[in-house]
């Protein structure tokens, strides 16, 4: 049991800690690059975190397998789209 759970809860507790940190350098930096760097962050680490406590959950019975694999596609998704936002305004800002 403990193979399952440690796992996960490490991930969750140092994908938390790098959002932490990423947010604060984001609005040290602010503007345009750092509205683009939250975004990122959002897409990576909050997926990490959701997906680690998900597949927790998942171990210890109290999600099942079939709904699991749905999460784990709505996770990739919203990720997908903070990095799409992420590289619009990118795009949009940063002109020649």
């Amino acid at each position: 049991m403990l193979k399952l759970i440690l796992p996960n809860v490490i991930a969750m507790i140092f994908s938390i800690v790098a959002m932490i940190q990423l947010f604060y350098a984001a609005f040290k930096i602010g503007g345009v690059i750092g509205k683009i760097f939250k975004l990122l962050v959002i897409g990576i680490f909050f997926a990490v975190f959701i997906h680690a406590g998900v597949e927790l959950l998942e171990g210890l019975g109290f999600i099942k397998e079939k709904y699991f694999l749905s999460i784990m596609g709505a996770l990739i998704s919203t990720g997908s789209v903070f990095f799409v936002i992420a590289g619009s305004i990118a795009l949009d800002k940063f002109k020649k």
